[in-house]
């Protein structure tokens, strides 16, 4: 009976030492997704470099501190803006002219089809994710001069 009692109070211990390292998904940050889209560029003339900006904004505007922003199993750079209004997140990923001097096409990652991303943050020194199932592609605006 002692040695059911021990490893139960083993099992309960190691249980809440795994629920505690885990980190949280918070739907409450999901439902506060106003957009998330993507661009992809390139200047046209190789070799000069290609790259991803991911964006995400959000309508809530408690401060955060970003610790990773992941798309398609990649981590991006990424940028932290944040207003009375808003939360912008933006993750950038650059290929740079040295890889396009050796390969004539466009790395993979440019030419997926679909983007979904994982952003993990602290809140209250509290480890939070918000999951982006997909992005919106939009064409980068052009400023005319």
């Amino acid at each position: 009976m002692k040695f059911r009692a021990f490893a139960l109070l083993i099992s309960v211990s190691f249980l809440g030492l795994q629920c505690a390292s885990r980190k949280k998904t918070s739907s409450a940050w999901e439902k506060n997704i106003a957009e998330s889209y993507y661009n992809i560029w390139f200047t046209g003339a190789a070799p000069a470099g290609t790259g991803a900006n991911f964006f995400v904004k959000l309508s809530k505007t408690d401060p955060i501190k970003i610790e990773s922003f992941i798309v398609n199993d990649v981590e991006l750079e990424f940028e932290l803006t944040q207003t009375v209004t808003g939360t912008l997140i933006t993750g950038r990923k650059f290929t740079g002219p040295d890889f396009e001097k050796k390969n004539s096409e466009m790395p993979e990652f440019y030419k997926q089809k679909e983007y979904s991303g994982t952003i993990t943050f602290l809140y209250n020194d509290s480890a939070h994710t918000i999951d982006v199932s997909s992005f919106e592609r939009r064409e980068l605006e052009q400023k005319l001069m």
